[in-house]
């Protein structure tokens, strides 16, 4: 059964991209011979040049650094506009807030770095700044590491005892004593 709240998602067209491959996997199961101009896989090696550019770009400690991006403006202006919509609530599409909704809002599981990138340079640039410390703790659990989320949950619960993210923190880190 569909999830009522994602009623939405069935006006969207089918993807494209999937749609082509039912249409050749039917067409080879029927025996024909297809010629296939898709995405696909290179069939030669990336050229020399090519790597060794990669290589000095990644032995460069310059590029071991979070993004200075603050995320794609559009972006963060849904963000402000669903929360003023859905809780009424304000939020300068230039606040953490918003900047740590609009983050949050990119996590995956799977690709996890699209939140992380966008998190990272929020920490540093506001480090006493409960809301992100709070998100990255969460972040940090679902991706099962515990000990940076321990951390970064004690981060926001010190900088805001007594507000709603370090009260939060508190429980969580709370229900998270003694799990190894």
């Amino acid at each position: 059964m569909r999830h009522p709240q994602f009623h939405r998602i069935r006006r969207l067209p089918p993807y494209v991209f999937s749609e082509v491959n039912t249409m050749k996997a039917a067409a080879r199961a029927a025996g024909h011979d297809i010629i296939d101009l898709g995405m696909g896989n290179p069939d030669s090696p990336t050229p020399q040049p090519i790597v060794d550019k990669l290589v000095e770009a990644i032995r460069n400690p310059r590029t071991h650094r979070y993004s200075t991006s603050r995320g794609i403006p559009g972006l963060r202006r849904a963000q402000a506009a669903y929360y003023q919509r859905r809780f009424g609530v304000r939020l300068d599409p230039e606040s953490v807030d918003a900047r740590v909704a609009a983050a949050v809002g990119r996590f995956d599981k799977d690709s996890p770095s699209d939140a992380f990138s966008r998190l990272g340079p929020l920490a540093r640039d506001h480090p006493d700044a409960a809301v992100v410390r709070y998100h990255l703790g969460l972040l940090l659990l679902w991706l099962a590491n515990l000990d940076e989320a321990r951390k970064q949950l004690t981060l926001a619960r010190d900088a805001e005892p007594e507000g709603f993210y370090g009260r939060q923190a508190d429980r969580l880190l709370t229900r998270l004593a003694g799990i190894e």
